[in-house]
């Protein structure tokens, strides 16, 4: 299952991805590469001070090698294994069974529970597709065999380990291949189904236990400089905090797992990795194109199939594309290291966005290697949001547990130990939004619209981004 795309081309150099192809979006050329390199977007003192405080080399960049012990990656890969034995998960089940026990998670575009059901071939009479009864009750029955029993184990294993790395050869730049990365992916979707499947039997404390190594994978990810990791990190996240809401509406976590959540809530409520991710677009796949005598650059453009009439380059409009590249990126990570409601403005203006007729925009190779960053910290507000959203909500929980009831206002609760920032809505730099509703609450951030709909959530496939909610019923 291809993890999500991360609006970034590079002629002829896609990353495959458990065996498939992610295209990454070259937009046309507009015209010849000629623009001078004192042409930057940014202001040349903004740039001076934001090169200073970022990485200078790849090797700064990635992360070193841990000892074996202390790496979770094989266990992971050991767990995936396990899976795979008996036939336990495999692509059409994750997703099937994730819906089914979900509501909050979406099918793939174009895909319904129907047709899923319809796509699982699972022992049946005749050519009668199974009901998503008989899907569950498959899922579990699987759930119960020795391989997943082990993988469940294999995970817990690793989530106590404190570092996941992966050999991978940076030196490759767009030729990198990334295959774990599906893996983790789906491997996370097994455990969500999982928890859910748990918790619906009365099993809370081992539906918990699913979640905590869901989370922890996503953790995981953190440590590698690279933006279709980033968003994949970001996806894995978003289905593990989709997961805590659902098991938490049926059984809550105990003390101890409540302390945990917040612990590892607490780190993915962080934007370093996703400002290193930049860098690393920066020294890991810009200075290897540039690193090309201009001729393979050229070849590289055309490979693309989206730039028919790429322009012959000189090695001086290569380093002039250079340093405007190089500038740009710096400015992108600048943004991105900032809070999403101060540089939500500026992130539509910055260079390389569309309808922004910068050097960057008239300038065909670096145009073509730079991220879409307003699409990409839109996507990272969003799971910040979600995060804040599911850690104050475990905090309400927990507070009804130890008072016998929900606090009448946010700031009720003991605060002291979450970070000011880290208490705000992404989206407007204010409180939460929250209200008590019957016997429970309503939690929320107005979410990628800017716009208070009341704790309305986005709807499966709506293209309108409503607000992001945390709804508790008792």
């Amino acid at each position: 299952m291809a993890g999500p795309a991360a609006g970034r081309g590079v002629a002829g150099a896609a990353i495959r991805l458990g065996g498939l192809w992610l295209g990454f979006s070259l937009l046309p050329a507009l015209r010849a590469a000629t623009a001078p390199a004192e042409a930057v977007a940014a202001p040349a003192a903004a740039i001076v001070r934001v090169a200073a405080m970022r990485p200078q080399t790849a090797a700064a960049l990635l992360p070193p090698r841990p000892r074996a012990e202390d790496n979770a990656a094989p266990l992971l890969m050991e767990a995936v294994a396990a899976l795979e034995t008996e036939n336990v998960w495999d692509t059409t089940l994750a997703t099937l069974a994730t819906e089914a026990y979900s509501s909050g998670y979406s099918a793939p575009a174009g895909m319904n529970l129907v047709g899923l059901v319809e796509a699982l071939h699972l022992p049946a009479e005749g050519n009668r597709s199974p009901t998503v009864d008989e899907v569950c009750g498959e899922f579990e029955r699987r759930l119960d065999g020795t391989a997943a029993r082990q993988a469940l184990a294999l995970c817990a294993q690793a989530a106590a380990r404190p570092r996941c790395w992966f050999d991978l050869d940076y030196s490759l730049g767009p030729n990198l291949q990334l295959p774990h990365l599906a893996t983790l992916r789906n491997l996370a979707r097994f455990l969500a189904a999982s928890a859910y499947a748990l918790a619906e039997r009365g099993e809370g404390p081992a539906a918990w236990a699913c979640i905590v190594p869901q989370l922890q994978i996503a953790d995981f990810l953190r440590e590698e400089p690279l933006l279709i990791t980033q968003l994949v990190r970001i996806a894995v996240a978003k289905t593990a905090l989709a997961t805590l809401q659902e098991v938490a509406a049926l059984t809550p976590p105990e003390a101890a797992t409540y302390q945990h959540l917040d612990a590892l809530l607490d780190r993915l409520d962080d934007a370093a990795p996703l400002v290193a991710a930049i860098d690393g677009e920066r020294l890991l796949l810009g200075e290897w194109v540039f690193s090309q005598p201009p001729e393979k650059v050229v070849e590289l453009l055309k490979a693309s199939g989206e730039v028919k009439d790429a322009p012959a380059l000189t090695a001086a409009q290569l380093a002039a594309e250079r340093a405007v590249y190089t500038a740009a990126v710096l400015h992108l990570a600048d943004l991105a290291g900032q809070p999403y409601y101060q540089v939500k403005d500026d992130l539509a203006r910055a260079p390389g966005s569309p309808g922004n007729a910068d050097a960057v925009m008239a300038s065909v190779v670096a145009r073509s290697l730079l991220p879409v960053l307003a699409t990409c910290c839109g996507k990272a507000a969003a799971c910040q949001a979600t995060v804040r959203v599911a850690r104050f909500g475990l905090r309400l929980m927990a507070y009804r547990a130890e008072q016998g009831a929900y606090p009448a206002r946010l700031d009720g609760l003991q605060l002291a130990d979450v970070a000011p920032a880290k208490q705000l809505d992404p989206f407007t730099g204010k409180a939460l939004c929250y209200r008590l509703e019957g016997n429970g609450f309503v939690l929320y951030s107005v979410g990628l619209d800017g716009t208070d709909n009341g704790g309305t959530p986005r709807q499966g496939d709506a293209q309108q981004d409503l607000d992001i909610v945390w709804r508790a019923t008792r």
